[in-house]
């Protein structure tokens, strides 16, 4: 899907080390102007190798060729790569989306039922691209069908949102052939969808693409897969958190279950490694949840609650897989102590069919947070208009002027942030702050930002957190008036089982369009 105007809480650039790239910290804040990151607060960039292991391999290049592959009669043979072999670029399927506007390409593969899969494209990932959102390349989706040509799982968009580049971990449901169709995104829309017109079509320069797909081995560092049976926790070892090459982080794990029973309960025991601290604010464990059905990752069967609780079974972030977005999918950003033991919780959404193929993924990393909220502490509030905390000038993702905050709103809270950053002539003011749909225990979290010299709310200037979506001041944001300094101010309830309390937020000044 093409870029929108996400305001990302915190950019961490990753990639699971079965298709190696990046770990799950990140250096960079913020997201806006629909360059990556996801309203859950992950994103980033991806990284420029390709390789089934977390070794470097820089990759070499090659021209796609040719097509001809436009049908499942014609699909072209594809290759699926063992756990642990090293991978250039040369080794992937490759192919030229031309005319861009209407090419399909198809690809086939022999699989075997039970196979879990990463299958991945590469396009403004690849290696003529600088980087995962840039204008110029197509914006992929791919299709997986069986044998009788019916389709059976689909991506778009990665989950998290680090690029454009469809990305799609699934379990096969039988022996046989398979087929992947790739195409670019406004083929899926259908002709006439918006901003799918000649200009959109005319400025891609460059429509060539690879597929890679990759067998997932639990016995492989960088991916767990649960056991015949779970009813005991499965202990997720120190070994699979594997150190990146620049030696400052850790690749992502992939994380496979399956649903047994419609009260089926799977538990993992895990301890994040302390050795790397992160690269800014909190320490912050992720588990990203995956949609399911043949628009997502092929399941027959939901995921429905994920949690996670501390030694005392306290449960400090929940997240419910049945309310996932289908961009950003539903993200469980938890501020926890490295080192300390914890355990995650996934319990299934619905009852699974006899004979089905009812599996669920999470994608799990570790990474910081936007900057921490400081004037909750030492004494000083910043529960006041006076009193409101200074945020330093940041640039999003996007490249645009703004604030961001990672805070915590405790019993009769209100946190105000005051913008160093000031608003342009022609500028729009866009805000979005995340809890409940990061898994906090906060409720009802609702965004105010107001004029600093009037101390009145922008018309427009509110949003309201719910179990579907962020609280935001929508896709075109509220024009400032006469507002030079611009406040935001947050408020919510508890919820009493869930003890988190953090929130993550970001406002940017970003022209309309």
């Amino acid at each position: 899907m093409r870029a929108r105007h996400f305001l990302a809480l915190f950019v961490a650039g990753l990639t699971a080390a079965a298709a190696a790239g990046c770990d799950g910290d990140g250096n960079n804040t913020g997201g806006a102007g629909g360059t990556g990151g996801s309203t859950g607060g992950t994103g980033g960039d991806t990284g420029g190798t390709m390789t089934t292991t977390t070794s470097d391999t820089t990759p070499t290049t090659t021209t796609p060729t040719g097509d001809g592959n436009d049908s499942f009669a014609e699909a072209i043979e594809a290759s699926v790569f063992e756990p642990g072999q090293n991978v250039t670029l040369d080794d992937l399927a490759a192919g030229t989306l031309d005319p861009v506007a209407t090419d399909q390409d198809y690809f086939k593969f022999t699989g075997v039922k039970g196979q879990a899969l990463l299958l991945t494209t590469y396009a403004k990932t690849g290696p003529n691209s600088p980087d995962g959102f840039a204008d110029g390349f197509p914006d992929l989706v791919l299709t997986l069908f069986n044998d009788k040509e019916e389709q059976i799982a689909q991506n778009d968009d990665p989950i998290p949102r680090n690029t454009q580049d469809s990305s799609l971990y699934t379990v096969l449901p039988a022996d046989g052939t398979y087929y992947v169709k790739i195409e670019e995104f406004c083929q899926v829309l259908g002709a006439g969808a918006g901003g799918c017109d000649d200009a959109y079509f005319d400025a891609i320069e460059d429509s060539d693409y690879w597929l890679g797909i990759f067998k997932l081995d639990g016995a492989e560092d960088g991916t767990v897969i649960e056991g015949t049976d779970n009813d005991m926790p499965y202990s997720i070892a120190d070994s699979e958190y594997v150190e990146n090459s620049n030696g400052d982080g850790y690749f992502a794990i992939a994380i496979e279950g399956s649903f047994k029973g419609a009260m089926d309960e799977d538990v993992f025991n895990f301890t994040v490694p302390n050795a790397i601290p992160v690269s800014q604010g909190r320490e912050t464990a992720v588990f990203e949840l995956y949609p399911t059905g043949v628009d997502g990752n092929g399941s027959d069967t939901a995921t429905g609650l994920a949690w996670i609780e501390d030694e005392q079974g306290n449960v400090i972030a929940q997240v419910d897989g049945t309310k996932l977005d289908p961009i950003d999918g539903y993200p469980m950003e938890a501020p926890l102590t490295f080192g300390q033991p914890y355990s995650l919780h996934v319990k299934s959404g619905g009852t699974p069919p006899n004979g089905g193929n009812s599996f669920y993924y999470l994608l799990h990393y570790r990474t910081g947070s936007n900057p921490l909220e400081m004037n909750d502490s030492g004494g000083m509030d910043n529960d006041t208009l006076a009193n409101a905390e200074v945020l330093p000038t940041l640039q999003s993702a996007g490249g645009f002027d703004g604030g961001f905050i990672a805070g915590d709103i405790t019993a009769g809270d209100v946190d105000y942030y005051v913008l160093e950053a000031q608003p342009a002539a022609g500028d729009n003011v866009f805000a979005t702050c995340s809890a409940q749909r990061i898994g906090s225990g906060l409720r009802n979290l609702k965004i105010t930002v107001i004029d600093a010299d009037t101390g009145n709310a922008l018309p427009g200037g509110t949003g309201t957190e719910t179990i579907n979506g962020p609280a935001t001041l929508g896709d075109t944001g509220v024009p400032p008036g006469n507002a030079t300094t611009i406040v935001l101010k947050v408020e919510a309830t508890q919820d009493p089982v869930v003890t988190g309390t953090y929130y993550q937020c970001g406002v940017v000044f970003i022209p309309p369009q």
